[in-house]
């Protein structure tokens, strides 16, 4: 993970990761949470990967 960002009832999370043939692709996750609290559940979670090779 390279960075964690959070807002409110939204989270996001960058990082990278190599597969096993060695291409490097950045990933990025966003979090959306069912409320503020900090002890909600999580109510969606959409993902990205990119090929960066």
């Amino acid at each position: 993970m390279h960075h964690i960002i959070t807002h409110g009832d939204v989270a996001s999370a960058t990082g990278s990761v190599t597969d096993e043939d060695g291409t490097e692709h950045s990933i990025c996750d966003v979090f959306s949470f069912d409320g503020y609290s900090g002890d909600d559940p999580i109510a969606s979670i959409e993902s990205s990967v990119i090929a960066t090779d």
